[in-house]
């Protein structure tokens, strides 16, 4: 679909931090609407990963969509992307237009524009499928509701019958096999959380199927398992023994399991546990990244990273952990190509800036940085799923796991920082803010810079200079 051309019936605007609202919202919508007709970011990666996205978006609010819808509170007020859009909702207002616009508050902070005679939905007390139904009607669609599955007593007759088993097979039955297909892939490429989203949406449609609640509480472990802020790891151990006891067998608790020996530094049980996962499901991603992840020699991890990339070519972790073996064996220039092919993700930008610094790139390492730093900052890009796992660097001496946000976003200013230093611009070394792991990011950084940038004669004393005011602080 050329996104540039396209009609969309309605068009959400909202701030990344209601993205799990907005997430049930959309499929609630998409259960009476194609999902072509609803502009929700997340659905439409590829398409915005553009220059002038600014210009893009606007013109899908203002010209595209038959009905913007806008999700108003105090992180709204905040944001830019969100200000541009709240701009086109006021444009449209005064040129004549305020039917194609629907507000919806999420808070009670006050909104610049928002005057107390504008009428709202106050979504702060109802459900995310509550609002969507209300979106519905207001596009004049009628909502799905328990009557078009309710299946009649058996006295009514198989007239009676016929409907709601139309309905069933119709409507019902397609988004469940939606659902839990989405689910499978989710979860066989390790993203746990989404996956757990979609058996979640599962449920209420096929609440019978004990095989949905199990596959829901395996992903809502996995999720949690490799979360920013971890939970407590004898809870997390206490939740997959009793699963396992459940469902010994299961390749994707094998996977959790393996996951769990690895951080124990048991790394041969790791090892066993993958490859029973792989001989019970062939087509586990997951467990031949994680194969992937025990060999420190790149020539030995290249095979299974290859192989998780083929059957789960969307995942951006897979393809940055085989660009990943191409910058350590010093294949710059195929690294920089695998780098510049994944769709907003911080970390394979950053990555590629290491890339450049070793070809001697300078200005291109500082723009792909920058671009990294950019998008840690923007809140959307920062929520998506694809940014909210660990993200993991070699010192030398120890693996260097950075998981919070601030963490991240501390790392890409330094790697920022070392980049001008390099090329004589930088005076000051920016501030760790709420980063709890600053001297290993700062860590991180300086190996990175032995091992790329000092490659370069002409580098090597400024990145000699630069590593020793990194590690003095």
């Amino acid at each position: 679909m050329d996104i540039a051309k396209h009609q969309f019936r309605v068009a959400l605007s909202f701030p990344g931090e209601h993205r799990a609202f907005i997430d049930k919202l959309a499929e609630r919508l998409a259960e009476r609407l194609p999902r072509e007709q609803i502009f929700y970011d997340r659905w439409y990666k590829e398409a915005l990963a553009v220059f002038d996205l600014d210009a893009l978006l606007e013109d899908i609010y203002r010209q595209r969509s038959e009905l913007l819808v806008v999700f108003l509170c105090r992180e709204y007020a905040e944001k830019k992307w969100c200000q541009l859009e709240w701009r086109v909702a006021r444009d449209l207002r005064l040129n004549g237009k305020a039917e194609s616009i629907m507000l919806v508050r999420l808070d009670d902070v006050d909104i610049g524009g928002l005057l107390s005679i504008d009428g709202y939905v106050d979504a702060q007390s109802d459900s995310p499928e509550y609002i969507a139904d209300l979106i519905l009607k207001r596009l004049h669609v009628r909502p799905l509701t328990a009557t078009d599955f309710k299946k009649p007593r058996w006295r009514a007759g198989l007239a009676a019958l016929a409907l709601p088993l139309a309905a069933w097979f119709l409507y019902v039955q397609p988004l469940i096999d939606r659902h839990l297909g989405e689910a499978r892939r989710y979860l066989s490429s390790g993203r746990y959380a989404e996956a757990a989203q979609a058996y979640e949406q599962a449920i209420p449609l096929a609440p019978f199927r004990r095989d949905v609640r199990l596959l829901k509480d395996i992903a809502e472990l996995g999720r949690d398992a490799v979360a920013e802020e971890r939970p407590d790891a004898g809870k997390l151990d206490a939740r997959l023994a009793a699963l396992l006891e459940q469902a010994p067998g299961n390749p994707h608790l094998l996977v959790l399991d393996g996951l769990r020996l690895y951080h124990q530094g048991d790394l041969r049980g790791a090892e066993g546990r993958y490859r029973e996962a792989i001989q019970s499901d062939p087509n586990l991603a997951e467990a031949y990244f994680n194969l992937g992840v025990l060999h420190e020699d790149p020539g030995e991890a290249e095979p299974w990273f290859y192989k998780a990339r083929e059957l789960a070519p969307g995942s951006p972790t897979y393809r940055d952990a085989h660009a990943a073996v191409d910058l350590e064996r010093g294949r710059y220039a195929e690294a920089i190509a695998q780098y510049a092919a994944i769709p907003q993700y911080p970390l394979a930008k950053l990555e590629e800036a290491k890339a450049r610094w070793a070809l001697g790139e300078l200005e291109r390492a500082e723009a792909r940085q920058q671009e990294a730093a950019d998008w840690l900052a923007n809140a959307n890009t920062a929520a998506s799923p694809w940014n909210q796992y660990p993200w993991d660097f070699d010192t030398g001496a120890q693996t260097v796991s950075l998981r919070s946000l601030a963490c991240k976003r501390y790392y890409a200013a330094l790697a920022v920082a070392a980049t001008r230093h390099l090329l004589g611009t930088q005076t000051e070394l920016p501030s760790p803010g709420a980063c709890a792991q600053a001297i290993e990011a700062k860590q991180a950084v300086a190996e990175d810079i032995r091992r790329y940038a000092l490659v370069q004669p002409g580098q090597a004393q400024a990145g000699q200079v630069f590593m020793s005011r990194l590690l003095a602080r």
